[in-house]
């Protein structure tokens, strides 16, 4: 579903810029909402990597170079078992299907500019890979750590105990004011 929410949210701001401004106002959509959901203002600029969004907005302004690409993607990223690397590769061919297409310069400059910023987002999990560890879900110690400091729960049964291996489970999953609003609901319980 996050890959479809954020696909769709450029794919509608991509065709309001159609609608608006044409093709430019299409690409200027595309790249706000690009950079929009790389460098969100309310999530103190840390967001996603952009692919997903990026593809979105592709598959309204490039439909047949995005076809192709997201077959591309299928491909590489069954046999290399990286997500990561089959999503760079689809990012740099973008520009070049774009060349191979027909497509005006001035978009091909575009969409090898919101490349770059794509690619550049991806250098930590590039360095990952290198070090053989980029298939690894990264663990915030600090949390499970302050999880495990948690008194213990009070026995209750069944049903507690299965509640409580859920909300342990969503809390090392979790990023953030979530991770810290399972920490609270979990504490609560424990304590009650």
């Amino acid at each position: 579903y996050v890959y479809v929410l954020d696909a769709l949210k450029a794919v509608v701001a991509v065709i309001l810029g159609r609608i608006v401004a044409g093709d430019a106002g299409g690409f200027w959509c595309a790249a706000t909402a690009i950079i929009g959901h790389m460098y969100p203002v309310t999530r103190r600029f840390k967001g996603g990597k952009g692919v997903a969004t990026g593809s979105g907005s592709m598959f309204v302004l490039q439909p047949i170079v995005s076809a192709c690409l997201c077959v591309l993607w299928v491909i590489i990223s069954k046999t290399t078992k990286k997500a990561s690397i089959a999503s760079l590769v689809v990012t740099v061919g973008l520009p070049i299907g774009m060349v191979i297409n027909g497509a005006p310069a001035w978009e091909v400059l575009a969409m090898m500019g919101l490349a770059s910023i794509v690619v550049m987002k991806h250098i930590p999990n590039l360095r990952r890979a290198h070090a053989g560890d980029q298939g690894q879900p990264a663990r915030n110690p600090i949390r499970i750590q302050a999880l495990g400091e948690l008194a213990p729960a009070p026995d209750r049964g069944i049903g507690f105990d299965r509640e409580d291996e859920r909300a342990n489970r969503l809390y090392e999953c979790a990023d953030g004011a979530l991770g810290r609003s399972i920490q609270f609901y979990v504490a609560r319980r424990r304590t009650k």
